[in-house]
């Protein structure tokens, strides 16, 4: 009768040590980080820039007005396919925020850099905008450096996910020199309204 007791109470014990499993949720899992590039595209249907510690990025007119930086990355590390792309221009000295811009974008093989991922960008729709200008702050935006901060993140599980930045100098370098002016005058302190109207 004793060992039928034992026997009772070791099993138990045992489903009583066992773990529930009945409320267990499946997280996403992510994997190594990304290789990424930050890169400048400056003209459609040619290849982004990408970009190094100080080098200039292009300020171009928005088609909604003022003076736009379209920022993109390229990656190496995860399968083509919809992505998040996160991009912000940072003050270095005091951390702010200047622009920022999210957005769902789509990875595919590069045809310029093989082993690399550059988003789709017809219609500019793939990469970021980052609406610099105009710029009504106290300090010129143009001919300072900013921190550029990227960040990717595969949309589909398991998620590839990593970020990067450089300092660039945003810059006007517009060969027509109407479009140069105004590009200047609206990404320097200041701004108001009518203030880079043709006299």
């Amino acid at each position: 009768m004793r060992s039928a007791i034992v026997r009772v109470a070791t099993c138990l014990s045992l489903v009583a040590c066992a773990p529930d499993t009945r409320f267990e949720v499946e997280t996403d899992e992510v994997l190594a980080p990304l290789e990424l590039l930050p890169c400048n595209l400056v003209a459609e249907g040619k290849p982004m820039v990408v970009l190094g510690a100080g080098d200039p990025i292009q300020l171009v007119l928005a088609t909604q007005g003022g003076q736009v930086m379209y920022v993109g990355a390229r990656a190496r590390g995860m399968a083509p396919g919809p992505a998040e792309l996160t991009t912000r221009l940072v003050e270095p000295e005091t951390g702010e925020v200047w622009v920022e811009d999210g957005r769902g974008i789509e990875m595919i093989e590069s045809v310029f850099a093989p082993g690399w991922l550059d988003p789709w960008v017809e219609g500019r729709g793939g990469i970021s905008h980052l609406l610099a200008c105009p710029d009504y702050s106290a300090a010129d935006l143009i001919g300072r450096p900013f921190r550029l901060e990227i960040e990717l993140t595969e949309s589909r599980a398991p998620h590839h996910a990593g970020a990067a930045s450089v300092l660039v100098t945003p810059t006007c370098s517009q060969l027509d020199a109407t479009l140069r002016a105004l590009c200047e005058c609206e990404c320097s302190a200041g701004y108001y309204g009518g203030k880079c109207a043709k006299p």
